[in-house]
């Protein structure tokens, strides 16, 4: 956990149930497309620009510690 310090923004560490953290659930790849290097990528929630260092925008999990 001392790894994630730095990004916690003022969570619990490790977390509790209940909170609610931002991720980045995506995946980037470069590739060729008609003959021409481009970069693609997906990810679950929609960034909004090919940047995807735009935490407002990541997806949001809230913890739990029920068994499912």
């Amino acid at each position: 956990w001392k790894g994630f310090r730095d990004l916690s923004t003022g969570h619990s560490l490790p977390p509790k149930a209940g909170e609610i953290w931002k991720l980045f659930l995506g995946r980037y790849e470069a590739m060729s497309l008609n003959g021409k290097p481009t970069n693609v990528g997906w990810s679950w929630d929609p960034i909004g620009v090919a940047d995807n260092h735009n935490p407002e925008k990541f997806t949001e999990i809230q913890l739990s510690d029920e068994i499912v």
